[in-house]
């Protein structure tokens, strides 16, 4: 819950950030802002996603030097959790998971999956281990990114008893091991004197998670995605940011 709470506050600092930018010296638009909603989540109850992006441009005006900037900007980015507050002591499940982001789809594309080491082991703070490995990528210009990310590990409800963590007794304490994993990606383009000149942004972001059982204690659970709309172009829709939500 608490890598939830933060993954939702950046999102809302940036916008907050963005909104401001354009109030303070000029004028800021959305373009575009879309959440998952929760009714399209999984309704397997260990399993927490979500994917959203929000594209602004705007007209600001340097109070010192009157310099007149025309700009656009783009956030996108995609969470994915799965707890282990469903679990009993010594349960486990197997997760793994893939995020993507784009800060603009006809700028840059997230780096291949197969560029992307899936047993590349990393070691926390806590002295365990996981499986991770990122690639980033850019457009010509610097301005737009993209990623690709791979993460996984066990996710685990054990005891604090260090001779049987299976064993929760009366003095013991419940421990859990639970997964967080994002990917996100960010582009800023300004302009003085041409703002025709200036990309339409039209982020993108993805995540696939994939969930089993490591013991007869737990359910089984498959594979859920979460995702931004992919907005390509149609005859009802030109290339660019998606309609509104």
């Amino acid at each position: 819950m608490k890598s939830r709470f933060l993954t939702l506050l950046l999102m809302l600092t940036f916008m907050l950030i963005t909104v401001v930018m354009g109030w303070g010296y000029g004028i800021s638009t959305v373009t575009h802002d879309w959440t998952t909603p929760e009714n399209e989540q999984s309704a397997n109850d260990p399993l927490f996603g979500s994917a959203y992006k929000y594209a602004a441009k705007g007209h600001s005006v340097s109070p010192s030097t009157n310099t007149s900037t025309y700009w656009v900007s783009s956030y996108s980015s995609v969470s994915l959790e799965v707890t282990a507050e469903l679990l009993s002591i010594g349960g486990e499940m197997n997760v793994t998971g893939w995020t993507e982001a784009t800060s603009d789809q006809g700028l840059v594309s997230p780096p291949s999956r197969d560029s992307v080491r899936t047993d590349k082991i990393v070691h926390g703070s806590d002295g365990t281990h996981y499986f991770y490995d990122a690639k980033h990528a850019t457009d010509t210009t610097g301005n737009a990114s993209a990623m690709t990310a791979y993460k996984a590990h066990p996710v685990a409800a054990y005891s604090s008893n260090k001779l049987s963590p299976h064993l929760l007794l009366p003095w013991n304490e419940r421990l859990e091991r639970n997964y967080s994993h994002s990917a996100g990606a960010y582009a800023y383009f300004s302009d003085e004197n041409t703002p025709s000149e200036l990309p339409d942004l039209n982020p993108y972001a993805t995540g696939d998670l994939a969930v089993t059982s490591r013991s007869s204690l737990n359910l089984g659970i498959d594979s859920v995605t979460f995702s931004t709309p992919w907005c390509t172009g149609s005859s009802a829709h030109a290339p660019g940011p998606c309609p509104g939500p």
